[in-house]
This record gives C-alpha cells, sequence and structure tokens, in this order.
C-alpha cells in the first residue's frame, strides 16, 4: 500500500539515496563529536596521571590545554566541571589558594547547574573553597559553605562519616573565630544527641563528640563543664579499647589539661602520670610523645612550687627531643621557654635569657620571622629583660611581637597580644612615658573585655 504522505520531502533523489546521506552525514557529526571528546579526554586522562604522580607543572599544563579544549569546541558542563575542580585541587594540594579559588567557584556553578545546590559530588568542592575563605580570613564567605558542605553531606551518608566530622570541625572553628561560641555549642550538641541516639551511648564516635563539646566548653572557660564530658569520653575508650590504646592516652591528656585550667594540679598529676606510664609500657622511654608528657607533667609541678622536680622533667624532655628530632625541632623550642619560665620565676635570669634566646632563634629559622609562635618567644625574653630592669632590650622585643600580631589576617592570640601591650606598657612607664603607657593598658583592657564577650 503507498504511503499517503512520502516519507521524505521529494527534492529530486530517490528516498534510499536521501536516507544514505542523512546517515552519513549522522555518522560524520558523531565522528567528530567523538574526535573532539577523545581529545580533551587525553588531556584531561594525562593531567590526572601527571597529578598522580606529583608531577604537579606537567599536571597543570595538561589541565589547562584540556581546558582550552572543552572551551574551544564547546564541550558540556561535565567536562567543564570536571577539568575546572582538577585544576582548583590541583592549586589547593600545592597550597596555591588564590589560584584554586576562581577554578573551583567555576566548577561549582557549573555543576550546580546539572545537580543543583545540594548534590553529595559538591561537597569537597564546598570544603575546599570554604577552607580557602577560611584561611584568607574570609569568615563571612566561609560559613554558608561549610554549612551547604555539611547538609549535603549529612544528606548522602549521615553524619557518623569522617568527612562530615571534619566538615563539622571547620564550621565550629569558624564559628568560634567570628565568636559565635553558641552557635559552634549548639552544633557540637546536636551531633553528640544525634550519634548517641543512632550508635548507642557507648560507640567511639559518640566519644569523638564528648572531645569535641568538651572542647567548646574550654574555649568558652566553662571547664567545670568539660571535664565530666572528658571523664565519658575516657571511660567509652577505655571499654571499648583497652587501657593500653593510645587513645586512652589522648583522654587522659585532655582531662588532665582540663584540671589544670581549673587549678587542680593534683588531679591533672594523677592522670598525666597514667598516661607516662602507659607511654613507656607501649612506645618506650624515649619516644616523640613520652617527652610532650614529661614536659606537661612538669609544668605542673612548677604550678605546685616543686621546682627541683619540674626542672629533671623538662631536661629529661629536652635530651629525648635532641635524639630524636634534633636540637632545631619547632617542639624543642617549646620546652625550652618552658623551662626559662621555671628558671625565671627562680630569679634565674641569665639561664632565662639564654633558653628564650635559643628557642626564638629555632623559631625564625623553621617558622620564618612573622609566625605567632616568633611572637610569643619575643615576648618572652621581653619579659625576662623587663624583670632585670633592662628596658631597652625589653622594648624592641615586645615592638616586634605586637606587630606580628597586629599583622595577622586571621584572629590574633588575645593572650599574646595582651603579654605584649602590657609588657611594653611596663616599659613605658618605668621609662617616664605614662601617656603612651596608659594608651597600651587600655587597648589591652579592651582586648580582654572583647576576649570575655566572645567566649560567653
Amino acid at each position: 500500500m503507498p504511503f499517503p504522505h512520502p516519507p521524505f520531502p521529494n527534492i529530486g533523489y530517490p528516498t534510499s539515496s536521501l536516507l544514505r546521506i542523512v546517515l552519513s552525514l549522522s555518522f560524520v557529526l558523531l565522528l567528530q563529536a567523538c574526535s573532539e571528546n577523545t581529545s580533551w579526554e587525553k588531556y584531561q586522562d594525562a593531567g590526572e596521571k601527571a597529578y598522580e604522580q606529583h608531577r604537579y607543572a606537567d599536571s597543570e599544563k595538561m589541565f589547562l590545554t584540556a581546558l582550552k579544549e572543552a572551551q574551544t569546541r564547546q564541550l558540556d558542563n561535565a567536562h567543564l566541571a570536571r577539568t575546572t575542580k582538577s585544576l582548583g585541587d590541583l592549586y589547593y594540594g600545592q597550597g596555591k589558594l588564590a589560584e584554586a579559588e576562581p577554578f573551583y567557584r567555576q566548577a561549582l556553578a557549573t555543576r550546580e547547574k546539572t545537580w543543583g545546590t545540594d548534590h553529595p559530588d559538591l561537597v569537597s568542592i564546598l570544603t575546599n573553597l570554604a577552607a580557602i575563605y577560611d584561611k584568607q580570613g574570609k569568615l563571612g564567605q566561609a560559613e554558608p559553605l561549610y554549612q551547604r558542605a555539611l547538609a549535603a553531606s549529612e544528606k548522602a551518608s549521615g553524619i557518623e562519616q569522617p568527612q562530615a566530622n571534619t566538615i563539622i570541625k571547620n564550621l565550629a572553628k569558624s564559628y568560634n573565630a567570628q565568636g559565635k561560641n553558641k552557635e559552634a555549642e549548639g552544633l557540637y550538641r546536636r551531633v553528640l544527641e544525634r550519634r548517641e541516639r543512632l550508635l548507642g551511648p557507648d560507640h567511639l564516635q559518640v566519644a569523638m563528640s564528648l572531645d569535641d563539646l568538651a572542647a567548646q566548653y574550654n574555649v568558652q572557660n566553662k571547664f567545670t563543664d568539660a571535664a565530666p564530658l572528658y571523664k565519658r569520653s575516657l571511660a567509652i575508650r577505655q571499654k571499648v579499647l583497652g587501657e593500653n590504646s593510645r587513645d586512652v592516652v589522648t583522654s587522659l591528656n585532655k582531662l588532665a589539661a582540663t584540671y589544670v585550667l581549673l587549678n587542680e594540679p593534683a588531679q591533672a598529676e594523677v592522670l598525666y602520670k597514667r598516661s607516662l606510664a602507659i607511654l613507656e609500657r607501649t612506645q618506650g622511654v624515649e619516644h616523640p610523645d613520652t617527652a610532650s608528657l614529661l614536659s606537661q607533667l612538669a609544668g605542673v609541678y612548677q604550678s605546685q612550687g616543686r621546682f627541683a622536680e619540674s626542672e629533671s622533667l623538662y631536661q629529661r624532655a629536652l635530651a629525648i627531643m635532641v635524639k630524636l628530632q634534633g636540637p632545631q625541632h619547632p617542639d624543642f623550642s617549646g620546652t625550652l621557654l618552658n623551662l626559662g619560665v621555671l628558671y625565671r620565676n627562680q630569679g634565674r635570669y641569665v639561664e632565662a635569657a639564654d633558653l628564650s634566646r635559643h628557642a626564638l632563634k629555632i623559631r625564625e629559622k623553621a617558622l620564618g620571622g612573622s609566625d605567632p609562635q616568633v611572637a610569643h618567644a619575643l615576648n618572652m625574653l621581653g619579659a625576662v629583660y623587663l624583670d632585670q630592669g633592662k628596658y631597652t632590650k625589653a622594648e624592641p622585643h615586645f615592638v616586634r611581637a605586637l606587630r606580628i600580631l597586629e599583622q595577622r589576617t586571621r584572629p590574633i592570640d588575645r593572650f599574646d597580644m595582651v603579654t605584649s601591650l602590657l609588657g611594653l606598657a611596663d616599659v613605658y612607664s618605668q621609662t617616664n612615658r605614662k601617656s603612651e603607657a596608659e594608651k597600651l593598658k587600655v587597648r589591652a583592657r579592651a582586648l580582654r573585655l572583647e576576649q570575655t564577650k566572645a567566649t560567653n
């Protein structure tokens, strides 16, 4: 039976010939598309392989070429998103945050068009972009990205996953840095309650949440609220992991540090000694963790006026650090400063100054001249000179420490800032510069008030 209408318009070709032409054109277009895709894929795959082999310069070249291919040939969003995310990851992994940011933003915008705003595959982009803003001090921009990342992660795999836990910690840190301590506390409470409900009261993930909330209480100076949470966390880890677990040592140390903050050195001493016994039994008497713990216990003895015992432990810790890490390690400098404080409290100023200068040189070499830890060492050395009445030597150390802390893009360490201001104010007061001293004291009081508001 003839068709009521011809299947193709009659333009002078037989029907079978026209069909062959259409199929041929379709095949040519398909080949062209495959060629374009293969070209992009070749460069993209080469970039990923180079990245895995840590050949970052080659990886960058391949990814940029793949991006050019995708843009020139107008490939779809999936191609663009994959390449721009790869470039973001490449730069982010090398600490090149300014270079990573625009590629992450482009990858995020492209994938949102395809998947929406809460797709699980957006989590890594959201998290890394938030971390970039965080490190740049753009806390207001980081916070909503962390919130979105957490929501997407919860939707995909639940709040119990390691990825979600990392986002929670980063978001809480962002809250705290903005003085939003209540929001950080509420976040940790919500996570703890959900984990208790889903996993039971004795799960290790619950212990982790207890630690997080306790640490938040310590940030807010709520030490009496923190201690019972650390006790419960310790009990869970002992029950699940056994007494000799490294996580049990960590729990003991956190609880001990909280007792130090509560001004209960006897309680702290008992816990530090338990922790030290476990470390020496499981890792040996010469281990970096053992040295760190000896320094902590020495600090407890120092607070009790047990100076000879404190000095002995500091010296033992220093000997271990020198043997295992060398005399230029930043951890070594911290113990030097602690021993210097002990000497200063005993009036042994020459020895205290020598140790503080040594610690300062180590930190300058290891961390550069503008790190907050350098400012801390400068404050310690300035304080020794101040105690000796050497005001011309003390002044430049406090001034330099103050400049370092004032130039920080992230929220400053208020304790060291107050130390610098008050130390310099003392110098000015002793050298008949009363008005300048008073201005510094006003700044220090304002900073303390700001800290009090932030922790409440």
